[in-house]
């Protein structure tokens, strides 16, 4: 049922990596499907590599969301609509070496989707689908997915166990902002921390990217479609109703021992969202730590608008009002204000859930090491009427820029 998504893709140092997907022998697993959801874990090379595939396909805009790609690889609609007519074998042929620039003959350059060995497999060649059910495109094949409705398969049950493992970091984003710049973010954001780092032998620091794990919702439950939405986001998708609650959700954020990254979009939606507020809360709260480890951290793209970073900064300083979230599920958003209330009191959750997200995103923007972090931590300094600490950080980094600010 599910074939394999066999993507050539190398590792640093010019080691073969195995395919993304376990091969249509393999999958589904079960075994593996009754691995419980807190350990439903993938590596950060995992991550690297799933952007890399997702890129090839060129989306832009609104098809890069959480949403519309979950959209396009689980429900009948998008990627899984049937063609007009079947792809034969010389279709698929031409389409892959039109995709990568090839010729006939040519080798398959590592770092793409290997399309053609997904499509060719011989059962499904051989067979001549149902009056009115033609077989689907070369992605959708390559992909290896069934309509959700059909199949209630978790995505962790497909992927070769090589990239799988206990999840240390559990990642908090909103579905509306850039699944693919998310992804690539988190990489970033995670492999930048000082103590994954490790010295070679020349002398050089490196990170194990198949080392450090993280937790994908989109990933560890099973997707299916919850029916249309009312709004421009397209359909809502999610787990089955009863699948993971919040109870659930708190064993989950707990069990990552290094607490949870929060991903800062452009338009900061995810402060605007239920469910990432209340994932961050839990892992303020709930999570054991010190005065010197942080539960929370703030993955922040490139070449954000200091503006953003701004409006975010007030709405912490304000307070982040649960009550004034959204979630796809208006049952979700009432179980989460009753727990909230029961456990800690909407007031306090506010507070906590507010300078955690601010001190991390601060901290992470005047310790990162980049110019343009500081630049932007200067800004909010500024906003904030921290002049003093504007003094002392343009004096700690004299080359940095901020010496101009004196």
């Amino acid at each position: 049922m599910y074939a394999s998504w066999r993507a050539a893709v190398s590792l640093p140092g010019g080691v073969y990596s195995p395919p993304l997907l376990c091969s249509a022998e393999q999958a589904p697993d079960k075994a593996r499907s009754r691995v419980p959801v807190q350990a439903c874990g993938v590596s950060l090379a995992f991550l690297l590599h799933l952007h890399e595939s997702f890129s090839e396909l060129g989306l832009e805009g609104r098809a890069r969301t959480t949403t519309m790609i979950v959209a396009k690889l689980l429900s009948p609609a998008g990627l899984l609509q049937p063609t007009q007519r079947p792809i034969t074998p010389q279709q698929a042929q031409h389409a892959l070496l039109d995709n990568r620039g090839g010729k006939s003959g040519e080798d398959t350059p590592r770092g793409s989707v290997d399309l053609l060995r997904a499509n060719l497999d011989t059962r499904q060649q051989s067979v001549t689908p149902p009056k009115g059910q033609q077989r689907g495109p070369i992605v959708a094949s390559a992909l290896g997915l069934q309509p959700a409705k059909e199949v209630r398969t978790r995505l962790w049950d497909l992927i070769d166990p090589h990239w799988c493992g206990k999840p240390s970091y559990y990642v908090c984003y909103a579905w509306k902002g850039d699944f693919l710049e998310m992804l690539a973010t988190v990489v970033d954001r995670i492999s930048r921390q000082q103590d994954h780092k490790e010295e070679t032998s020349e002398g050089e620091s490196t990170v194990d990217l198949n080392a450090i794990h993280v937790w994908l919702d989109v990933l560890a439950l099973p997707q299916q479609c919850l029916g249309s939405s009312t709004t421009l986001d397209g359909p809502v998708f999610g787990p089955p109703p009863g699948l993971l609650d919040v109870q659930s959700a708190r064993e989950v954020v707990c069990s990552c021992d290094r607490g949870a990254v929060i991903m800062l979009d452009r338009d900061m939606a995810v402060l605007h969202r239920t469910w990432p507020l209340f994932e961050v809360w839990l892992a303020a709260y709930y999570c054991s730590q010190d005065v010197s480890t942080s539960r929370v951290y703030a993955a922040i793209p490139k070449g954000i608008q200091v503006s953003m970073l701004l409006h975010l900064q007030t709405s912490c300083l304000s307070g982040l009002d649960l009550g004034r979230t959204t979630s796809s599920k208006p049952e979700d958003k009432q179980h989460i204000m009753v727990e909230v209330r029961h456990a800690a009191g909407q007031k306090r959750m506010q507070v906590l859930t507010s300078e955690s997200i601010l001190r991390a995103t601060r901290g992470w923007l005047r310790w990162s090491g980049e110019p343009q972090d500081m630049a932007l931590y200067a800004a909010l300094m500024l906003q904030s009427k921290e002049y003093a600490q504007l003094q002392v950080s343009s004096c700690l980094y004299p080359c940095s820029g901020l010496g101009g600010l004196k």
